[in-house]
């Protein structure tokens, strides 16, 4: 008790030390017959003072074991960071209940190996502190391979150096008493123990103890194993330390496997993604020829036999001719929309005005023959794709023009207002509107609110204008206002100080 390698103390509710072990006195730099009767919160700083008093009356409330970490200072001033254990006792002869028992850890190089990883591996810090705390000469830290017959080595740490990563099988090893259970410890003639473990026999071990990692379900996804060439003298001291340092060491580990997992996944993506957009961009130029061709035989058919046919060979071939354009003008669509690459950190920085120009020449056409007013405020810079820019305007204002409201003249205005690091844009029309159920699925590639013989075009335009703004890490939704027009939204980056 007295010589553990953990302070253990019993206190009242008050938080005045009753009983202590030699080594708790030690670490708070008091000898033991001085410490008695003292108030614990003596050696806790002021400005953490308010949390040891939270965590005290959280203890004396409940029956379950409560954990902390919090700095302490020493009699002589020095400070070192600790970790409490502590659970309520009742019935403590001459103590009015609820007393308390505390278990202390000295968890300084804990703390130290967490703060270098911020310019360090969290695994290339652990070990050589494990090391050096338990003095073994050989510390591997292990990820479980998905049948949980084999581990493979995140960080290898012989003799005071890393060595390469290895995959080892757990079959005969004592490692594979570790991920049986929680903890197990070889204090002494491990390799006799295991006679069939070869790495044991070669580096001459001794001792061995090894903690299981487990994941968030409680399944074991790792391990740490310690290994020394002599017997170990504080199997305590090893387990405590271990089973201190597994939880953070599970926690990284698991995150790694995550960060992993996703980096593949995203890499899968993106060459799905590129075979795909090459395939769309392949299979439209090849899909174009044949449909010319389609239209350029049909009109000889209609041209060189037009007095011998009626009319319902004429209306057959005009339907024919008609489906073959709307599947060249959809094949035209889905080429632009495959071109819309993923989101870019090379944008630019783009005065809006000149890809409104673009569009607003482009369907010069559309707007003197549905007379419309079309009309924009100054608009600002952004960090955006120009050509992309324009092909977003051009679709949204060619949507107002399309579906504008057959009894009153055609208005559309677009303008733009500030919003934190962004830009948000508004195009604001007179049209027939959008109902408020179609808000979201109308961005959906191919959907489409009315028919074809009610209004042309191929469901794609606001597709792609969804995929261009969340390229430029934009997001872009609707405001319908039943039939008095619809203001369509979207936001864009403004542009990085230079």
């Amino acid at each position: 008790y007295d010589f553990a390698p953990v302070g253990y103390f019993t206190l009242t509710r008050a938080g005045r030390v009753v009983e202590a072990n030699l080594t708790g006195a030690a670490m708070l730099g008091v000898p033991r017959p001085q410490l008695l009767r003292r108030g614990l919160g003596r050696f806790v700083p002021p400005e953490t003072l308010r949390l040891w008093e939270h965590y005290l009356a959280g203890v004396l409330q409940t029956a379950d074991r409560h954990t902390c970490e919090l700095p302490l200072r020493r009699e002589d001033g020095s400070m070192f960071h600790a970790r409490l254990d502590s659970v309520r006792l009742a019935g403590v002869a001459g103590l009015a209940a609820p007393a308390l028992r505390m278990a202390l850890t000295d968890i300084s190089e804990l703390k130290k190996a967490e703060a270098e990883k911020e310019g360090q591996d969290f695994f290339q810090a652990l070990a050589p502190y494990l090391a050096r705390c338990l003095d073994m000469s050989y510390v591997c830290i292990d990820r479980l391979d998905g049948d949980g017959l084999t581990a493979r080595t995140v960080a290898l740490y012989v003799d005071g150096e890393f060595q390469d990563n290895i995959q080892y099988a757990l079959k005969d090893t004592p490692c594979g008493d570790v991920v049986a259970g929680d903890f197990c410890c070889f204090p002494k003639d491990v390799a006799r123990l295991f006679p069939k473990d070869e790495v044991l026999r070669q580096i001459k071990a001794q001792s061995y103890a090894g903690v299981t990692l487990r994941g968030y379900q409680g399944k074991p996804i790792g391990l740490i194993a310690v290994i020394g060439q002599r017997p170990l003298a504080h199997p305590h001291l090893a387990e405590s330390v271990l089973k201190l340092v597994a939880i953070r060491a599970a926690g990284e580990l698991e995150r790694r496997w995550a960060e992993e997992t996703l980096r593949l996944a995203d890499e899968e993506l993106k060459r799905s993604n590129d075979a795909l957009s090459h395939f769309a961009h392949v299979a439209g130029h090849d899909l174009q020829e044949p449909l010319r061709m389609i239209r350029g035989f049909l009109g000889l058919l209609k041209e060189r036999y037009d007095g011998q046919l009626d009319d319902k060979a004429r209306e057959y071939i005009a339907f024919s001719v008609d489906a073959a354009v709307r599947m060249s003008r959809l094949i035209t669509d889905l080429l632009t929309y495959s071109r819309l690459g993923p989101p870019s950190a090379a944008l630019q920085s783009t005065d809006v005005n000149e890809p409104l120009a673009v569009a607003l020449a482009n369907l010069r056409g559309s707007i003197d023959a549905a007379r419309a007013d079309v009309t924009h405020d100054p608009l600002p810079t952004v960090a955006g794709d120009p050509a992309q820019l324009a092909q977003l305007f051009q679709n949204l204002i060619g949507n107002a023009l399309k579906f504008r409201h057959p009894d009153r003249p055609c208005r559309v205005h677009v303008g733009a207002e500030r919003q934190d690091g962004s830009w948000r844009f508004f195009v604001r029309d007179n049209g027939i509107g959008v109902p408020p159920a179609a808000r979201d699925r109308i961005f959906q590639i191919f959907e489409r609110l009315h028919t074809r013989d009610q209004y042309a075009g191929t469901g794609i335009g606001l597709a792609i204008c969804k995929k261009i703004v969340e390229r430029h890490g934009g997001r872009i939704w609707v405001d319908p206002s039943g039939s008095e027009g619809a203001t369509f939204r979207f936001t864009l980056p403004a542009p990085t100080p230079a």
